[in-house]
């Protein structure tokens, strides 16, 4: 209860810092967080009420077991919807990924906008009502049954697949990002008289993204232990409160790098302007090259035009700062 309780004000912060400020309702980015976070919320619910839903007359030396055949369901339901959430998150990924690798444009991701909500709602949605016929009572809730008690059909079916190949799509999405990243960096040191400002973007990123991957793996991946193989309350009994402690808290995790982004400069988000790049590296590396130029010049004693100095690139006298934004942040 503890972790779920965590969760359901994590996942409550987010929504009520995005509703109550309408220009952040509006961006692309907050409304995929919208959307992981009230389901981050469903879980939530669904796990304060611990073993409580378990039918008291089948499993009365469970303790809190107070519940009928209708809540044990009701709260297996609920937990599946609750995967709602892992989908979002491959939106997530799959968003940065549009934006940084593939500089997608703000009209660019409009197109496949519904897609990126419409996809892990139905998804969810399904998987939760196909789910109706299998959900059982388990040592501390109701879900599918793991093995080797439970069907191998419903644990592949409703757990283990959507769960690896939502891993193998976010691990994906967001290494590609930092690896785009690196090369960036890489090939600005060539512009640099030094690689400080490059070195500290490469980590920047390299962070935000590997917080994004750990926030999923701490709740989700330990549930392959527990569906495939046979833990329940008679388990270890370290293992089994880790378990109860780690698979409701998808929404306090999500918080933390929520808050973790706030915490840095408002303007270090990717960027989805139609008028100007969204990918930072190529302005980035035209900028630092006419720096590079110019104290090439002035250590040179050659003369250099306009004033004495060069002329900053578009970006910069277009939007009045120099400064690009990181990826992985939010408003």
């Amino acid at each position: 209860r503890v972790s779920a309780i965590l969760s359901f004000f994590g996942a409550s912060f987010i929504l009520y810092d995005i509703l109550t400020k309408p220009r952040s309702r509006e961006d692309f980015l907050n409304r995929l967080l919208i959307g992981m976070a009230i389901f981050d919320i469903v879980t939530a619910v669904a796990w304060i009420f611990a073993t409580a839903p378990i039918p008291k007359e089948r499993a009365a030396w469970i303790e809190g077991a107070m519940g009928n055949e209708a809540t044990c369901k009701a709260q297996g339901f609920f937990i599946q919807l609750g995967f709602t959430s892992i989908f979002y998150n491959v939106s997530l990924a799959l968003y940065y990924y549009l934006v940084v690798v593939r500089d997608w444009k703000s009209f660019d991701l409009k197109k496949i906008g519904i897609y990126m909500h419409a996809v892990p709602i139905v998804v969810g949605f399904g998987l939760a009502f196909g789910g109706l016929p299998v959900y059982k009572w388990i040592g501390y809730g109701c879900h599918i049954t793991p093995l080797p008690e439970g069907a191998i059909w419903a644990v592949l079916l409703f757990v283990v697949m959507p769960l690896s190949i939502s891993i193998a799509l976010i691990t994906g999405f967001l290494f590609s990002v930092y690896f785009y990243v690196r090369r960036r960096c890489s090939a600005s040191r060539q512009w640099t008289l030094g690689i400080g400002q490059a070195s500290r973007l490469e980590q920047a990123v390299f962070w935000q993204c590997l917080f994004y991957v750990l926030a999923f793996y701490i709740s989700w991946p330990i549930l392959f232990c527990v569906y495939l193989a046979s833990i329940d309350e008679s388990g270890p009994l370290g293992l089994s409160l880790t378990i109860a402690f780690v698979a409701p808290l998808q929404g306090f995790n999500n918080f933390l790098v929520y808050w973790r982004s706030k915490q840095h400069s408002p303007t270090t988000r990717p960027s989805t302007s139609n008028r100007r790049s969204s990918t930072f590296f190529r302005s980035r590396r035209r900028g630092t090259g006419s720096v590079a130029l110019d104290s090439s010049k002035k250590r040179s004693g050659s003369r250099i035009p306009d004033g004495g100095h060069v002329a900053p690139p578009n970006d910069v006298t277009q939007h009045g700062s120099s400064e690009t934004p990181l990826p992985g942040n939010h408003p």
